[in-house]
């Protein structure tokens, strides 16, 4: 090259790098370069498991390779994969211990790689070590359950929750399940226990709740529950009031009754009823009665000799009847407006000196008796009613209420009333009060006053509401009939009815509901029995449902088929054994139950060694049975010692299981139930039916919500019944010999008949049962045993099955020995 050439090479160099430098100042382009890992630094989270919504600390300390501090380096928190839903806060740069930290949360459940990375200075260097954020949702609340009727108009529902973090609660109420109508809510409330007041009577109401967590994270819906508001007391009408005739205060029978009659009505059941004498002088007295019950209509007998007296001995002009009357969820009502009066007897009177005629004032009313509690401020009055001179019964009062004993200023406080009891309407003040009464007569004349004082005390914490009035049940229309109902049900129904009333009937009430209650309870606890062996797949469904949920959203691989767990001696598969893969510093790395075909699957693993341990009801592992590699036609025997992995995949195992050994015990009541079931059947039948006798004739005779409650209870009996009878049964063949008797300990092969190749063995058990569960396709069934020849074996060649599904083969087998 000559000087020329190489000043013209030089000169573009400096030009070039003057023209890329100015650009390269003028776009002020900013470099980021990642740079090598950081196996140095540490970052850990606290806490590592959080609900949605809740932070985790992230914990960072940045170190340089001799040990010391990084200080003052910028870290960045990020996450190994989807972040959509993670929310997270930066940390400041490290202080001087080469410490930081920040905060991440997520809005969504699952498991997020949480990592980190140095970007001081634009260049980035990933810290090697990660951690996994486990976000699980907030615990969902658990109502719990509510009676079937709520007295009042308000109604207090509490819940549980199997969360341990501090939560917030919100409730609703509905008047349907659905809770498109919601009437009421809590808010948000840290208690577990809520109420909710001015509910209506006779309404079913909706209860559920969702938890809220301190970072606002809310769960779901709890399981709803609900009840029936039951407010309304029975309605009492009085029919009528009999006294004998010709009875004065002086001159009565004292054998003789009054007789007074009430129809007391309630929705539900009325539970008790009670009644009292209301005296002239205010005082409510118990005395003794006799009762009639018919139906509705109580009808009540006090003798004349138990009415309270005076001091002579005489009756008293004048008695009031007060009633109560209380349902079976504690609503109480009652009336006052029964009432007799009896004449004074009659005194021929002096003969004065004509005058004027001088009209009579009634006779003073009865001092009024409170019949509400102190605390309440609209209290309900009543008392003994006046009568005018002739005995004819005054309706019109005056009542007046004041602070005052001499009811000055108290104008305004006064009403005019046309019965004999009186329920203010305006709040009263606490505080002592006094109230008067007079009657009002013909001509407007009015009787003395009659006073009386009272307190208003303030009002207790947690009263009931006021009560509703029961709207009278309307009848239905008579429905129509046909034929069949008028030539078959009625007569049945009529001869069912005889035969109850002639036996059931002759029973006491009481023996009657004992015998009832302990009817349902042995078919409800009978009918249990029948199950019983069905729990036994809840586990298998559980463990079964959990994996396949925890695969489908990516916590957990799908597996491949890699083996088969069968019974050592049957050779039939083992359902809902458990199998578990270790690898050989004893980690737990799988888990798998195997269906109802004996399989399980494993994942594909890393290189190295691993060993299997298998857990089965009533089976032990390894087998002490199956000693050799193969267990014809089965291969690859596995006894729990160590294998080794190389591709991914485990060798496709046969595994076999021994039943384990029962005890005497076990083994004697098996048999006994085994052999007696054909008198458990008929005898659980007759007592079910009869059982349903009697409560039918209990809902007839006395038809109230526990009658009710123990007929619906024969709904589950009833439907235990019908399985057990009806259910359908596990399918067997049977192999017997020529005299038909059964073989226990007979082998039998299935081969595929197009290749001739055994794919399954069974071994008859001690009944001689045994059977396979095949795939469409064309099978031969052989006895293999050396003592039996299968008789006529050509209806036992190419069976063929068509069906898509898995199918029970198991013809009857008919063998005779060899020669």
């Amino acid at each position: 090259m000559n000087k020329r050439t190489a000043i013209k090479v030089l000169f573009f160099v400096i030009v070039s790098f003057f023209v890329l430098n100015k650009v390269s100042l003028a776009q002020n382009i900013e470099t980021s370069v990642t740079v090598g890992t950081d196996t140095f630094s540490q970052l850990g989270l606290s806490p590592q498991n959080v609900e949605i919504a809740e932070k985790s600390e992230v914990l960072i300390t940045a170190y340089n390779g001799d040990g010391t501090p990084k200080v003052n380096r910028t870290i960045q928190i990020y996450v190994d994969g989807d972040s959509s839903s993670v929310f997270i806060v930066q940390p400041p740069p490290t202080d001087t211990n080469g410490k930081t930290s920040g905060e991440i949360s997520a809005s969504v459940a699952g498991t997020y790689r949480v990592c980190g990375r140095d970007i001081t200075g634009g260049i980035s260097v990933d810290i090697q070590q990660c951690e996994m954020l486990y976000v699980t949702p907030v615990a969902v609340p658990t109502m719990v359950s509510e009676p079937q009727y709520t007295v009042g108009t308000s109604n207090t529902v509490s819940w549980g929750i199997s969360g341990t973090n501090s939560y917030e609660y919100y409730v609703e109420v509905s008047t349907g399940p659905d809770f498109s109508s919601i009437v009421g809510s809590s808010g948000w409330i840290s208690t577990l226990s809520t109420t909710f007041s001015n509910l209506s009577s006779g309404q079913i109401y909706y209860y559920r709740v969702k938890a809220r967590n301190q970072s606002g994270g809310e769960s779901g819906w709890s399981n709803y529950v609900y009840s029936v508001q039951e407010a309304s007391a029975p309605e009492i009408t009085l029919l009528s009031v009999v006294k004998p005739s010709n009875v004065t205060t002086e001159n009565f029978n004292p054998t003789l009754p009054v007789t007074i009659t009430y129809r007391i009505e309630d929705n539900m059941s009325v539970a008790s009823r009670e009644i009292w004498v209301i005296l002239p002088s205010g005082e409510k007295v118990s005395v003794p009665f006799t009762t009639v019950l018919n139906g509705n209509v109580w009808t009540v007998n006090i003798l004349l000799g138990d009415l309270p007296k005076d001091s002579q001995g005489n009756l008293f002009t004048a008695y009031s009847f007060y009633i109560e009357a209380t349902d079976n969820m504690g609503n109480m009502s009652w009336d006052n407006s029964a009432s007799v009066n009896f004449p004074i007897p009659y005194v021929p009177p002096v003969i004065p000196p004509e005058q004027p005629p001088v009209a009579e004032k009634p006779s003073n009313p009865g001092v009024p008796v409170k019949l509400s509690e102190d605390d309440d401020n609209t209290p309900t009055w009543t008392w003994v009613p006046s009568y005018g001179k002739d005995g004819t019964l005054i309706t019109k009062y005056i009542v007046e209420w004041c602070l005052d004993l001499n009811f000055k200023g108290c104008e305004s406080q006064s009403i005019e009333i046309d019965s004999n009891s009186f329920t203010h309407s305006t709040p009263l003040g606490l505080g002592e009060w006094f109230l008067r009464v007079r009657a009002v007569g013909d001509g407007d004349l009015v009787s003395d006053w009659v006073v009386v004082n009272f307190s208003v005390l303030e009002k207790k914490e947690g009263g009931e509401d006021s009560e509703e009035p029961t709207n009278p049940p309307t009848e239905e229309p008579e429905k129509p009939t046909n034929w069949f109902v008028t030539k078959v049900t009625e007569p049945v129904k009529q001869s069912v009815e005889k035969v109850l009333e002639n036996t059931v009937g002759k029973l006491d009430q009481k023996t009657a509901q004992v015998f009832t209650v302990s009817t349902v309870v042995t078919n409800v606890a009978v009918g249990m029995g029948l199950i019983i062996n069905m729990l036994g797949t809840i586990p298998y469904l559980l463990v079964q449902t959990s994996l396949a949920f925890l695969s489908l959203i990516g916590f957990r691989v799908k597996g491949n088929l890699s083996g088969y767990v069968y019974d050592s001696v049957t050779k039939d598969p083992i359902k809902q054994a458990i199998i578990r893969i270790f690898n050989e510093k004893n980690v737990l790395v799988w888990t798998d139950v195997s269906d109802y075909k004996g399989r399980f699957r494993s994942p594909d693993l890393e290189s190295g060694k691993y060993y299997i341990k298998v857990t089965g009801r009533d089976y032990k592992y390894p087998s002490s049975i199956v000693v050799g590699e193969t267990d014809f036609p089965l291969e690859n025997i596995y006894r729990g010692g160590i294998f080794e992995v190389k591709d991914g995949n485990i060798p496709k195992f046969s595994i076999p299981l021994d039943q384990s050994e029962l005890s005497t015990v076990k083994i004697l009541s098996e048999r006994f139930f085994s052999r007696s079931k054909w008198f458990w059947k008929p005898l659980h039948f007759g007592v079910f039916v009869l059982g349903l006798a009697f409560s039918a004739y209990a809902v007839k005779v006395n038809p109230i919500w526990w009658n009710y409650l123990i007929l619906f209870m024969y709904i589950p009996s009833l439907v235990l019944l019908l399985f057990s009878l009806f259910g359908k049964k596990e399918k067997y063949g049977y192999v017997k010999g020529e005299e038909k008797n059964l073989l226990a300990g007979v082998t039998v092969h299935l081969l595929d008949s197009e290749f001739e190749k055994v794919v399954s063995t069974r071994v008859t058990d001690d009944r001689g049962r045994y059977r396979f569960l095949v795939d469409r396709g064309i099978y031969t069934i052989e006895v293999a045993d050396k003592r039996y020849v299968l008789q006529k074996p050509d209806e036992y060649r190419s069976i063929k099955i068509k069906k898509e599904t898995s199918f029970v083969l198991c013809p009857n087998l008919i063998v005779k020995r060899r020669v």
